[in-house]
C-alpha cells in the first residue's frame, strides 16, 4: 500500500479515537521496527484503530482490551473489514483488571486511558509487566502545559502531570523516552469534539423540550471548559518508553 492509498483509507475509515493522527501511529510503528510475528497489547484500545493499523501495515498480532462494548464491536468490525481479524483478539473488560498471566508482548500501549490504572505512573508499571525487560511502551498522556493551572481546570480535570513531570516519572521507573511529540492544536480539537460526536448527534435528534435543554447545557459546559481552559492550558504527549 502506498502513502496516498493509506492516507485515503485512513481519512475514510479511521475516526478520531485519540489525539494522535493516524500517520503518526505509522511513523511510531516504523520507529519501533514493528514486524510480522511481534505481539502488541493495547489497554483501553477503543475502536481498535492502532491495533488494526499496525496489524495491516506491519503484520503484528495483538490483543485489544476495552471496557466499552460498542467500541469493541467497532474494533472487531474494522478488523474484519481490513482483513486482519485473524491477527487480533479482543477482551471486553476494564484494562486494570486484565490478567496477563504468562503472556508477554514486544509492545504494550495505552492511549489516553491511564485513568484505568490510576494515573501515569501506575500505567507505566502495568505496561512494564506486559513487555518484560526488553519490550517497548507506547503511551499518549495529557499534561498541564502551564505552571499556573486555572483553578476551574484543576477542579474539572483533577491531578495531571506537567510535561517535564511525565519525563521524570518515566525516568523514575527506569525507562528512557525514545520517540516524543505533542498533539497539534488541530489534532487536539478534532479529538475533543469527535469524542462527543455520538452525544451531539443524539442531542440534535431530540425533540424540543426540557430534556433537550438539559442536554444543551451539559454540551455547552464541556465545550466552554475546553475552549476557555483545556485548549490553552493542556497538551497531549505521545511517547515511546524503553528500558534503560
Amino acid at each position: 500500500m502506498n502513502l496516498l492509498e493509506l492516507v485515503t483509507e485512513l481519512e475514510v475509515d479511521l475516526p478520531a479515537a485519540n489525539a494522535v493522527c493516524s500517520l503518526r501511529l505509522v511513523a511510531v510503528g516504523k520507529y519501533l521496527g514493528l514486524r510480522a510475528g511481534q505481539r502488541v497489547i493495547d489497554f483501553g484500545c477503543g475502536r481498535g484503530e492502532m491495533l488494526c493499523l499496525w496489524a495491516r501495515h506491519f503484520g503484528v498480532t495483538g490483543v485489544g482490551v476495552e471496557v466499552h462494548q460498542p467500541s469493541l464491536a467497532d474494533a472487531a468490525a474494522r478488523a474484519e473489514r481490513w482483513a486482519v481479524a485473524d491477527k487480533l483478539t479482543w477482551a471486553c473488560q476494564d484494562a486494570g483488571g486484565y490478567a496477563l498471566g504468562e503472556m508477554s508482548f514486544e509492545v504494550a500501549a495505552c492511549m489516553s486511558a491511564s485513568m484505568g490504572f490510576g494515573g501515569f505512573g501506575p500505567t507505566i508499571r502495568h505496561l512494564k509487566r506486559a513487555v518484560g525487560a526488553r519490550g517497548s511502551i507506547v503511551i499518549a498522556e495529557p499534561f498541564y502545559a502551564v505552571q499556573d493551572v486555572p483553578r476551574e481546570l484543576r477542579a474539572y480535570e483533577g491531578d495531571c502531570p506537567t510535561e517535564i513531570e511525565l519525563f521524570d516519572i518515566a525516568r523514575g521507573e527506569g525507562l528512557e523516552v525514545g520517540y516524543y511529540s505533542r498533539a497539534t492544536r488541530d489534532e487536539w480539537d478534532r479529538y475533543i469534539f469527535s469524542s462527543r460526536g455520538i452525544e451531539m448527534r443524539e442531542f440534535l435528534a431530540m425533540p424540543v423540550g426540557p430534556a433537550k435543554e438539559d442536554r444543551r447545557r451539559n454540551l455547552h459546559r464541556w465545550q466552554d471548559m475546553y475552549l476557555r481552559y483545556r485548549q490553552p492550558s493542556q497538551g497531549m504527549a505521545f511517547m515511546t518508553l524503553h528500558p534503560a
